[in-house]
């Protein structure tokens, strides 16, 4: 640094003059290098964030397709468990007139 002329000092170019705009861009190259490197973390970060997400995706959709799976299975095992009910019911019935007609045929051989 250095100031050539009176006129060069006059006009804003004295060697504080100097300094100070040195030091202030030296300022400004730092913060820009700081907002780089925040802006460089950021991007590394938001590349891991979108990974993590793609695979979460990837993990949902195969989750889906499992309880989509699994849903169907419980809707079949649910409608066997209807039909057997169902059966169930209908042997209670046949096992109580049974029970009916053999009371009614001891006694008809009691009489006899």
């Amino acid at each position: 640094m250095r100031v050539s002329t009176e006129d060069q000092a006059r006009e804003g170019f004295s060697l504080p003059e100097q300094k100070t705009r040195l030091e202030d861009y030296i300022d400004k190259v730092d913060k820009t290098t700081d907002e780089y490197r925040d802006v460089k973390e950021l991007s590394a970060n938001l590349n891991i964030i979108t990974k993590q997400a793609r695979q979460d995706s990837r993990r949902i959709k195969i989750l889906k397709e499992s309880n989509d799976a699994l849903q169907l299975r419980v809707d079949s095992l649910s409608e066997k468990v209807e039909t057997q009910e169902n059966q169930i019911n209908e042997y209670r019935k046949d096992n109580f007139f049974l029970n009916i007609k053999f009371k009614n045929y001891n006694n008809y051989l009691k009489i006899n």
